[in-house]
C-alpha cells in the first residue's frame, strides 16, 4: 500500500508482494524493489511492473538499500553475505562475505561508506567500490535490526535488540 505523505490518503495497494520482507524506494522514487526470500524483485512504482529479478543469495534477504545515485542497491542477507548489485547490468558488482549473518544496510548521503550490521552485534564501515572493510564497530552483543546514517553523514545510528540505540 503506498501512502500520500501530504494527505495520507491510500494511493495503491499491489498485488503480489512478498509479506513481511525487506523493502526500498530508489532515490527517485520510481523503483520500489522487494525481497521475496532470497530474490530481489525491482517493481516499477507507478504500475507494479516487474522490470528484474536479481538472484543469488542463497538465503533470506534481512535488508535492501539504493545508493544516492540510484545505480547499486545493497542487500544482506541471512547467507553471510552482502551484495552490491549494478541495476545496469542487473548482476552483482561485488559480494562482501562476513562471518555472521547480516541484519541491515545503509548508503551514506555521499555513497562512499556502505554500514552493513551482524547479528552478533557488530556493525562495519565498508567502502562499496572496493568490499574493505573501512572500520569495525562493537559495543553491543545483541543483534542490530536498523543503522542509519544522519543527512549529512557525520554521524551513524543503530539500534540493537539489547534496547540500545548508539551515535557514532
Amino acid at each position: 500500500i503506498f501512502w500520500n505523505p501530504a494527505n495520507l490518503q491510500r494511493m495503491r495497494a499491489f498485488d503480489g508482494f512478498a509479506s513481511g520482507g525487506p523493502l526500498a524506494f530508489s532515490p527517485d522514487s520510481r523503483v520500489l524493489a522487494e525481497a521475496d526470500g532470497n530474490i530481489i524483485r525491482l517493481r516499477r512504482a507507478q504500475d507494479d511492473i516487474v522490470l528484474a529479478e536479481l538472484i543469488g543469495h542463497t538465503s533470506s534477504l534481512t535488508a535492501l538499500a539504493f545508493s544516492p545515485d540510484g545505480k547499486t542497491l545493497a542487500s544482506s542477507g541471512l547467507d553471510k553475505t552482502v551484495r552490491l548489485w549494478d541495476l545496469a547490468a542487473g548482476r552483482p558488482r561485488r559480494v562482501i562475505p562476513g562471518d555472521h549473518a547480516f541484519e541491515s544496510v545503509a548508503f551514506s548521503p555521499d555513497g562512499k561508506v556502505l554500514a552493513a550490521t551482524q547479528f552478533e552485534g557488530t556493525v562495519l564501515l565498508l567502502d562499496p567500490e572496493s568490499g574493505e572493510t573501512l572500520q569495525a564497530l562493537g559495543g553491543t552483543k545483541a543483534r542490530v535490526p536498523q543503522v542509519a546514517f544522519s543527512p549529512d553523514g557525520k554521524s551513524l545510528a543503530w539500534a540493537s535488540h539489547d534496547g540500545a540505540v548508539t551515535v557514532w
